[in-house]
């Protein structure tokens, strides 16, 4: 064997013990974090199974459904991450968790609360507009880096005046936010959302999650008492059937994604076919 080859076999071999350590790191890593989120939720488990929630698992998202003070809840945990390289091994790397959570409410209009910087873009509330909502931009102090989104902006501006509110509000939005990303709280007709940033393992107690259930059943009280809306919204048919059949929606949903893809290569071969006619 020459030296060339010998030296070549050497850089070779290198290059595969390294891969198999950047890939035993990855899998270390991806194993540590399957622990984690298993422990994490163990706890909570038992605290909304002793509220009276039913725990099921769907796609990867656990999830608990009942009732909180007589109003349909469902809460969900997903695990969030993001694809990356090691080289040449591709990898999904973890990054936390997400807390999502739709409460019951007799609201039938839409209100939004997003970062003012986001909001006070001149493209986003030309957006807002065209979509039939629009900017509140006085909003109480503790919520100086929120605006108002409305689709009727006096009743938002009634809900944002309920000062006892406020303190649940903004605590909602700032609790537990990781590297800049922040909370959500938002109603669509008949639902309040909220959305935590990504979590860590140890954000996850159950006397801070009972206390967002506490606070999102405080709000969606208040809010069922205000005057009505005069621009009301229903939910539309297809965000009931996902609420009462997620698995038939996702499969409708997936399958409209087909037809359209089968379309547009339906009209592209028939472009395509014309050009050929031309060149004969």
């Amino acid at each position: 064997m020459t030296q060339k080859n010998i030296i070549q076999k050497n850089i070779t071999q290198k290059n595969i013990t390294q891969k198999n350590i950047t890939q035993k790191n990855i899998n270390q890593q991806t194993t540590t974090i399957e622990t984690n989120g298993s422990e994490t939720t163990d706890a909570l488990g038992q605290a909304l199974t002793a509220l009276g929630l039913e725990r099921s698992q769907r796609f990867g998202v656990m999830q608990w459904k009942g009732q909180y003070e007589g109003r349909v809840v469902t809460l969900s945990i997903s695990r969030q991450g993001r694809t990356r390289y090691a080289g040449e091994i591709r990898y999904r790397q973890h990054l936390g968790f997400r807390l999502r959570i739709e409460l019951q409410t007799k609201v039938l209009t839409r209100f939004y609360l997003v970062p003012a910087g986001f909001a006070n873009s001149g493209l986003m509330r030309r957006i807002y507009r065209w979509r039939g909502t629009q900017v509140i931009d006085k909003v109480p102090e503790a919520l100086t880096n929120f605006r108002g989104v409305a689709r009727d902006v006096p009743w938002g501006q009634r809900l944002l005046a309920c000062s006892e509110l406020i303190d649940d509000i903004a605590g909602l939005l700032t609790e537990r936010t990781h590297g800049g990303l922040q909370g959500s709280v938002y109603f669509e007709p008949e639902t309040l959302h909220y959305g935590s940033s990504i979590l860590k393992r140890a954000d996850f107690e159950a006397d801070w999650v009972r206390s967002i259930l506490e606070r999102l059943a405080r709000i969606a009280a208040v809010a069922d008492h205000l005057p009505l809306p005069q621009r009301q919204d229903r939910p539309s048919r297809f965000a009931g059937l996902a609420r009462r059949r997620p698995l038939l929606a996702a499969s409708l949903m997936l399958g409209g994604f087909l037809g359209v893809l089968m379309v547009f290569a339906l009209v592209l071969v028939l472009i395509l076919s014309l050009i050929a006619i031309g060149f004969k």
